[in-house]
């Protein structure tokens, strides 16, 4: 029915690494809005609205807005906030279309977080024609309030994991439910070893809010922050609980409550509690012990011997700068002896004597050219104390050597953390071997580890598979959450549930399973709906159309046109039996009558 870009324009969309699909579509009044990709005149690729009143029809489809039209913030590429939402979802509420736009582009990275900017949401207003992008207003809701916008991206800012939001109209209320960023988080740690956006992802889980007609927000399910101080008014934390649940990823509106379900990532994080010290560090054992024995005569050679001070240990005579291979085996030499009184304990399996401070091909080649050209200069490190301290950041360092192909332990983490304090801490450190320090001790690592084991203990607890909750509205507002199930229908691998679809008969749900293929599952209607239809030359209706139990009563009106008779009812499915009063007991099945 509608082709947003030609075979070209799909090939560069795809070499712009755009996400080259669409999530929004929904319905205002009686016309179709959806999501759309083009390429714009700058030949760039690009998010837009189209809409058609006869959405069967080809070449129906018009533009309604732009990325203009939500000030150029929708992120479509790859590498953006959930892989490329763009506008994610639209939604009538309340006579006006809302529309979620996930705005978190590559450079909106906070390094602290690890997550990109948050979702906004923009207000569309039409005052004639659903289909004219001239009678459409947009102003936005969620977003930039510098440009109007009644809450800060996110909507609530206390929060900066939700990249998108799930919306839902029940009741009087517009239901605003968390996405998280999973995405971002999964190719941060299984293609860099990444775990700080996944540590902010599980601090902070999905909430739920509601909005009423005046575009006032209720949190019903969160932790108590800045912006809202009393926490869920449902008494339910973020998460639900359970805070590996990162998707608010469907909802639905059936028999008069709301369903809502999630993604929960415990299956597919369960990996991680196997990863060692060294997964987190980029580094194997070897590469860690090549290093340390590196800077142990690294230190050596930069160090000023003085027979008086308190780290010189032996007297052998020291071959000048102008023998700069003489100098470098003298100096893994004295290593060894330093490392041998240092930690005698650190043996070698086969015959329990020191292991020797041997240098690779490459290091020694790096130490005689630095020699040679100056970059490095011997006997300067003068500074006893700076000296002293090095000397034991190196002997901690190789004690952790063993450590690097373990289980990633917390001990792992504060020892590594001791000795970057320790060497931030030391003013008087040559700045070649300061660099070199740094590629085994550095801040960036230390702050990924604490993250990772940040997300440990939620993961630990959890309970494998999707969740599936169950909203009610009482009489005067409240709202009440029931869990319907926590474990994926008992399958640990139905990580989230995908899709909700009402039928006359049943409700169907679709799960997410990537490990061995999606579910099916129903569940019996026991509310029914009547659907009422006119033949040609007058009206039909029933007093109730939608929830009714078996045994209800349902009363029918037929209206004919002017020079037009009712003749009668005919019922096309559902078994019903009309009185001549045109009413029915509601059977236990949809009912479809025409007059």
């Amino acid at each position: 029915m509608h082709n947003s870009v030609d075979t070209e324009g799909f090939r560069t969309l795809v070499n712009q690494k755009v996400f080259a699909s669409t999530w929004a579509i929904g319905s205002f009044k009686d016309t179709l809005i959806a999501g759309d990709l083009k390429i714009d005149a700058n030949g760039n690729g690009a998010a837009y609205l189209v809409a058609s009143d006869t959405p069967s029809v080809p070449g129906s489809y018009k533009v309604i807005a732009d990325m203009a039209s939500f000030d150029n913030l929708p992120a479509i590429h790859r590498s953006d906030v959930n892989g490329g939402g763009g506008i994610y979802q639209v939604l009538e509420f309340n006579g006006k279309l809302y529309v979620v736009v996930c705005t978190g582009s590559a450079d909106t990275r906070n390094e602290q977080t690890g997550t990109l900017r948050s979702f906004a949401i923009y207000v569309g207003e039409n005052d004639g024609d659903a289909t004219n992008k001239a009678d459409w207003s947009w102003r936005p809701l969620v977003g930039d309030t510098a440009k109007g916008a009644k809450y800060t991206y996110g909507l609530d800012g206390s929060r900066v994991s939700a990249g998108a939001c799930t919306l839902q109209v029940f009741g009087d209320h517009l239901y605003i439910g968390d996405y998280n960023d999973v995405s971002s988080a999964l190719q941060g740690f299984a293609m860099n070893m990444d775990f700080v956006t996944q540590a902010t992802n599980l601090e902070q889980s999905i909430n739920l809010y509601r909005m009423d007609a005046n575009e006032n927000v209720e949190m019903l399910v969160g932790d108590a922050n800045e912006t809202f101080p009393a926490g869920g008014s449902t008494g339910l934390g973020s998460g639900y609980g359970n805070n590996m649940n990162q998707y608010t990823w469907q909802t639905a509106v059936h028999e008069g409550k709301m369903y809502l379900s999630t993604m929960n990532t415990t299956t597919l994080l369960e990996p991680i509690a196997q990863f060692t010290n060294g997964d987190i560090l980029h580094m194997s054992a070897q590469e860690w012990k090549d290093t340390v024995k590196y800077l142990r005569a690294f230190l050596e050679i930069l160090l000023k011997r003085d027979d008086t001070a308190a780290f010189s240990r032996t007297r052998s005579v020291r071959p000048s700068a102008g023998n700069p291979d003489a100098l470098v085996d003298w100096a893994c030499q004295r290593a060894s002896e330093r490392a041998a009184a240092d930690a005698p304990a650190q043996t070698d399996g086969d015959n329990d004597s020191p292991e020797e401070v041997t240098l690779t091909d490459a290091q020694r080649e790096s130490l005689v050219k630095g020699i040679k050209d100056g970059s490095i200069v011997p006997e300067s490190l003068d500074d006893a104390n700076t000296a002293g301290e090095l000397f034991a950041i190196n002997s901690a360092l190789g004690s952790l050597t063993p450590q690097l192909d373990e289980r990633a332990s917390e001990e792992f983490v504060d020892a590594y953390g001791d000795m970057l304090a320790a060497l931030t801490a030391l003013p008087k450190v040559p700045e070649s071997l300061k660099k070199l320090y740094e590629t085994l001790l550095k801040l960036a690592s230390k702050q990924n580890m604490q993250a990772f084991f940040t997300s440990l203990p939620y993961l630990a607890k959890s309970k494998r598979g999707f969740n599936l909750f169950e909203i009610s509205e009482d009489a005067k507002g409240g709202v009440t959450v029931q869990t319907v199930a926590d474990d994926g229908f008992g399958d640990p691998f139905n990580h989230g549930l995908r899709i909700f679809s009402n039928t006359d008969d049943y409700m169907l749900i679709g799960t997410a399973n990537p490990f061995y293929g999606t579910q099916l599952w129903r569940v019996a209607n026991t509310l029914f709906s009547v659907h009422v239809s006119a033949g040609e030359g007058g009206a039909a209706s029933a007093d109730k159309t939608a929830d009714m139990a078996p045994g209800t009563t349902v009363s029918l009106t037929a209206t004919p046109d002017d020079g037009y008779r009712f003749a009668g009812w005919k019922v096309n499915q559902g078994g019903a039996v009309i009185a001549n009063d045109n009413t029915f007991a509601m059977p236990a099945h949809s009912v479809y009558v025409e007059a």
